[in-house]
């Protein structure tokens, strides 16, 4: 048994190498209660979230590694919450938390995230230690890291909760902490995603519902000994035509396995990265991602009823299919 993870895992290995190469050259609850006017403007920061209970190891043999985890995570929030927003109550707004691809970078994240804070929901990208575009060491040899990365969002999670509660955070206040959480993950970061809400041995039961943009499920079992379930919180799967790295068919098999609620957004001539990443200007494929995920969040994480079914509405108006079930 210990020879064939080992071997799966090589493979998977071989696969996100290969992956790394082609990236190289590819492409709720009624009113906030706030008083008028109210600011449409986005803030923005990075902030280091320090796990102080887990280690990064040593990686490449160039980086010691370090004795506590530490997670530069970037922020996006509205400055005031919109009026009658569903991811906006009385006692804060809902949190989302994306995950970045192998050789990822949250930066790139930052038109998608916009789109989310705009709609009232506090965003949060952890940067995972030895996955990302500048880890110390290279991304090749740091791959195995993934298995860290379920705990990684975990302990974001906590951490901004925490500092929601802290008078002298700006956080404090924005988040409701009472609401479950969404959940997004592109690539490396969706095969992280699937780990964090489909396996027993990662699941965090606070992720009310998650995005899956092109997840790289094939090397889940492998890196965490489990076949993903079945089962888990209602998911949005979306991925480009074009995409040579997780085929689109594949990604569309795989959901179709999935227990409802569930959904599948097909993107016409997209890639890899350019439906979630800021790749190019403009970013058409951009547009739809965001319109679903919104529509996902509003209903499953804010409580927003048929919310998903007028994001497929509004998607059929510019000429995209949701798929629903």
């Amino acid at each position: 048994m210990a020879r064939r993870l080992r071997a799966a895992a090589g493979a998977a290995l071989r696969t996100i190498a290969g992956l790394a190469l082609l990236l190289s050259v590819a492409c709720g609850d009624g009113s906030s209660g706030l008083s008028a006017p109210v600011s449409e403007e986005i803030a923005t920061e990075v902030r280091d979230l320090v796990d102080g209970n887990r280690a990064i190891r040593p990686n490449g043999g160039v980086y010691a590694g370090s004795p506590v985890r530490t997670l530069p995570t970037r922020l996006w929030y509205r400055v005031d919450a919109p009026p009658g927003a569903p991811a906006c109550g009385r006692r804060g707004c809902s949190l989302v938390v994306l995950a970045h691809g192998f050789g990822g970078s949250t930066a790139r994240f930052d038109a998608y995230a916009r789109t989310l804070a705009a709609a009232g929901y506090v965003v949060a990208a952890p940067t995972f230690p030895l996955t990302n575009e500048a880890a110390p060491g290279g991304i090749i040899a740091g791959f195995s890291d993934v298995t860290e990365q379920p705990g990684d969002l975990s302990f974001a999670i906590d951490a901004l909760f925490a500092a929601s509660r802290d008078a002298s955070d700006p956080l404090s206040g924005r988040l409701d902490a009472t609401r479950r959480v969404g959940l997004m993950g592109h690539s490396l970061g969706g095969a992280t995603a699937v780990a964090e809400t489909r396996t027993d041995c990662c699941s965090d039961d606070r992720v009310a519902a998650s995005v899956l943009v092109a997840p790289a499920v094939g090397i889940v079992s492998a890196m965490f000994g489990e076949e993903p379930s079945v089962s888990g919180p209602p998911t949005l799967l979306v991925n480009g035509t074009l995409d040579y790295a997780i085929p689109h068919d594949g990604s569309l098999a795989w959901w179709q396995t999935l227990d409802a609620p569930a959904a599948f957004l097909s993107v016409p001539g997209a890639h890899h990265s350019d439906l979630i990443e800021n790749v190019g200007d403009p970013a058409p494929f951009l547009e739809p991602t965001g319109i679903a995920s919104v529509g996902l969040f509003d209903e499953y994480v804010s409580g927003a009823d048929g919310a998903l079914d007028a994001a497929a509405s509004r998607l059929s108006g510019i000429g995209y299919e949701l798929r629903e079930r």
